[in-house]
This record gives C-alpha cells, structure tokens and sequence, in this order.
C-alpha cells in the first residue's frame, strides 16, 4: 500500500503532466496512470475527500468539484470524479523581530 505523501506527489505530478490547471479525474484513471493495484482504491479516494473537505490539508492541490457519472465501460455502475486544480501554497512570511525597540 503506497503512503498519504506519495500519493499526494503523483496527483500535483499527474495533474502537471495533464496541462496544470483544472483536471477531472477517477481513482481508476489515476490507478492505471500509475499502474496502482486495485487494492489502493479506498485510500486514493480517501484522500481526495479529504482534500476536498479540509481545506487546512497540506497538499499542492485542491479538489474543488465531485460528481457522480456513470462509468463508461460499466454503465449500470457509478463512479466519482474528481475536479482537481493545482495552486500554488503561500508559505507565511517570517516576522523580523530585528526592527523591535526592545
């Protein structure tokens, strides 16, 4: 099972790759992108809610939509895709106490 960190990093690789921007993607588009075992599903998903949800989550990306859609190849099955837009984080500026009269 791969970690939270690299998944992270090959989402910002996988949506650079794809143009930056916004980029909609499914967990099984992403999974055969990176030739991922089925068994990584729920965790790719997992995070992606959670990017979605938790706006404080540190990531390069940001999950702005999520929708239902019928799966092509399936189509009595359903699947989630995911609106996905690459940002650039601001680090917050460091305080020069130098200029402090005490």
């Amino acid at each position: 099972m791969t970690s939270h960190p690299a998944i992270l990093d090959l989402l910002e690789q996988y949506i650079e790759m794809q143009g930056g921007g916004e980029q909609w993607l499914t967990v099984q588009e992403f999974r055969t992108h990176y030739r991922m075992e089925k068994n990584s599903s729920r965790e790719i998903s997992g995070i992606l809610q959670r990017i979605y949800r938790n706006p404080m989550f540190f990531s390069p990306c940001r999950v702005i939509r999520i929708e239902k859609t019928k799966d092509p190849v399936q189509p009595h099955r359903t699947v989630m895709k995911y609106l996905v837009r690459k940002h650039e984080i601001s680090r917050p500026a460091r305080c020069s106490l130098s200029g402090r009269p005490w």
